[in-house]
């Protein structure tokens, strides 16, 4: 049997995100591109994700918020996950001030809508 490895990308992320790294995986996985649905909070997305997955334990990987989704994941399920790896992510509290910040985001996107990533700041990636 083939073994799987199920990735959950990021915020604004897709399958693209995992592109570099295929050449390094072993040739015998079968990778499953996971999404993150829209309007589901994080128990809604596991029950998402554990009927996806299924019974057998599975090789998860999550990148940014795919990691805390992730992580999440596991701690209700642990009987599902054979190995977890997060990228990206600390499961842990952020910082005061860094909670502040997305407060402030949040603030200003629910007032003035969210239009995605200007084209400035999106010069700034590496590709």
């Amino acid at each position: 049997m083939q073994k799987k490895l199920y990735l959950i990308p990021g915020t604004m992320c897709n399958e693209k995100l995992w592109a570099y790294m295929l050449p390094h995986l072993d040739a015998s996985l079968e990778l499953v591109y996971l999404t993150i649905p829209l309007n589901k909070n994080f128990d809604e997305l596991a029950l998402h994700y554990k009927n996806i997955i299924g019974e057998e334990p599975v090789y998860l990987v999550g990148f940014s918020l795919g990691g805390y989704i992730a992580t999440y994941f596991a701690m209700l399920y642990p009987e599902r996950v054979a190995k977890l790896f997060v990228i990206s992510n600390s499961p842990t509290s952020l910082p005061a001030k860094e909670l502040h910040q997305r407060t402030n985001i949040l603030k200003y996107a629910q007032t003035y809508g969210y239009h995605g990533m200007s084209r400035k700041k999106d010069s700034g990636f590496i590709r």
